[in-house]
């Protein structure tokens, strides 16, 4: 969002100022817009950021009591990342990083022993694949943010925040339990269910 920003007035810099044939160098430096309360970094107080991108999920789980074995029924996220500059790869990235993170709530396992990963290849560490994750919508809230670039907002990390915690949701849900732990596996269902 703010690097993003910059580029867009240097590019607007660059055009007003461009001449055939000569090497230039154009400086696009930040400035907090005026709404922000400046951020303090010792006392930790202001504004950080000029805003936020923000998201919900919710995800709809079936268990079967007999193995343990979750399946994901339906997942949706509703991802608010200002104006999608390309649509598509935005969508892409939100349906990408909800996945992983829905891997993360329910399969993903790192297993170590005296410090070392012992499960290091993917034959051995399991993330999910089509037939794990067969239905998720991935939805965008579209409101121009005008502080930056073309309106967009950040469109990274934020994917990949709500699945797990959605995921666990519907175990709790689904089992009536309450969990504490990433992942939630076939034996951790079967442990709740005997206790």
């Amino acid at each position: 969002m703010v690097v993003g920003e910059l580029i867009r007035r240097a590019a607007e810099k660059l055009k007003e100022e461009w001449i055939d044939g000569e090497e230039q160098i154009i400086v696009q430096c930040y400035e907090h817009p005026d709404f922000m309360i400046p951020f303090d970094a010792v006392n930790y107080k202001g504004d950080a950021y000029p805003t936020y991108s923000w998201a919900v999920t919710a995800v709809e789980v079936e268990i079967d009591t007999l193995t343990g074995y979750i399946t994901i029924v339906d997942a949706w996220g509703c991802f608010d990342v200002g104006t999608p500059i390309d649509e598509n790869i935005v969508i892409g990235q939100m349906e990408g990083g909800f996945v992983q993170s829905l891997g993360w709530g329910y399969m993903e396992k790192i297993e170590a022993q005296n410090g070392w990963i012992r499960n290091k290849q993917l034959s051995d560490y399991i993330i999910p694949t089509a037939l794990d994750i067969p239905n998720v919508t991935a939805m965008l809230h579209v409101v121009e943010y005008p502080e930056g670039p073309f309106g967009a907002k950040g469109a990274g990390e934020m994917s990949h925040v709500g699945g797990a915690p959605a995921i666990i949701d519907a175990i709790q849900n689904a089992l009536e339990i309450k969990i504490n732990k990433l992942p939630f596996l076939p034996e951790d269902v079967l442990d709740a269910i005997r206790n």
